[in-house]
């Protein structure tokens, strides 16, 4: 019989083929929504998702600070997208997504889990966007009638902390 650390050590991830899809060498991209809109993780972007749990307020706040979830033993704020850009809320968002790790760690509700995409091509010039997300879009793609953002959330995150 294997002893339980040395079968956890038999297999290693080929970590250069990650993101390489078999149909034609394209990079398969993974994607999420937050209402109408579809965001793009970057390529090896280390996220979690949890189910949606109410978060608690903290009084004398912007409403789109949903306010503080406990993820195990760690306080993490949750900044709700749908209230800060004016978007659709009439459903509620079923999962947290949480960026980054320790003291800088933060979440946003999202609609749909991350799915592989195939984002099509970059285009250059960024489609209307509310002022926060286009200082924050390193790259936008579009897949059809379908406009896929790639943003950079910490610093997208560090922004938002800046308007307490």
């Amino acid at each position: 019989m294997m002893p339980p650390t040395a079968a956890l050590r038999r297999f290693t991830l080929d970590r250069s083929r990650l993101f390489e899809d078999r149909r034609g060498g394209e990079i398969a991209r993974y994607g999420f929504s937050v209402a109408t809109l579809s965001f793009l993780l970057k390529a090896g972007e280390k996220v979690e998702v949890i189910d949606a749990v109410p978060a608690c307020p903290i009084p004398n706040t912007p409403q789109w600070f949903a306010g503080m979830i406990n993820v195990r033993g760690n306080l993490l704020p949750v900044f709700d997208l749908k209230l800060l850009l004016n978007l659709d809320a009439t459903t509620p968002s079923r999962w947290i997504m949480i960026f980054g790790q320790g003291s800088a760690a933060a979440g946003i509700p999202i609609d749909t889990l991350p799915t592989a995409v195939h984002a099509g091509e970059a285009i250059a010039e960024i489609p209307t966007l509310p002022e926060l997300l286009r200082t924050c879009a390193t790259h936008v793609y579009r897949e059809g009638d379908r406009h896929w953002l790639e943003v950079s959330f910490e610093s997208f995150f560090a922004q938002l902390r800046t308007k307490f």
